[in-house]
């Protein structure tokens, strides 16, 4: 809901949690940007806590600068829990277009309908049109070995996630 009120204009800022996926992904559907900081450079107090290593706050913008310069003032006002507040968010949001990004290929593209994996080809050639390049397995191997890698990582975070929920789970029972 969050993503897709500020990806509508109702809201300008919003807040969320990213354990697994629930700041990009959704941010990705809505057209609002999802900013998830590294782990530790915004403070997590007085959130629910999911998974102490994977739990992240960010915030959620209709544009980058929005995003940055909230993380700024979240960080200055509340803290990080990674320790040096002074020089995580320092000065202005990167907004440098990449030149080049990877394509990987994971098993939930095997769920794409023929209409959303079109719009997303489509996508991808708009970005080689305006010079960006697309590296995939067919042309850095390095991409593919990701591709591998990437198809155990759903499975490798959910057992993360729950084996660090017991505690917090235990706390409320």
């Amino acid at each position: 809901g969050s993503c897709a009120a500020v990806g509508a204009g109702m809201l300008p800022l919003t807040l969320g949690t990213q354990t697994v996926g629930s700041i990009l992904r959704p941010c990705s559907f809505c057209a609002a940007v999802g900013y998830k900081p590294s782990l530790g450079v915004l403070s997590t107090i007085g959130l629910h806590p999911l998974s102490h290593t994977l739990d992240h706050l960010g915030p959620i913008a209709a544009t980058m600068s929005e995003a940055w310069l909230a993380a700024q003032i979240m960080q200055s006002t509340f803290g990080a829990d990674g320790g040096d507040n002074d020089t995580w968010l320092d000065g202005d949001a990167p907004a440098v277009a990449p030149s080049s990004l990877a394509r990987v290929r994971v098993q939930a593209d095997a769920d794409l309908d023929a209409d959303a994996a079109q719009v997303f080809e489509n996508y991808l050639r708009s970005l080689r049109e305006r010079g960006v390049q697309i590296v995939d397995a067919r042309s850095d191997e390095r991409i593919g070995e990701l591709d591998l890698l990437l198809n155990d990582a759903n499975e490798i975070c959910m057992n993360i996630v729950r084996y660090e929920f017991r505690y917090p789970m235990s706390l409320y029972a």
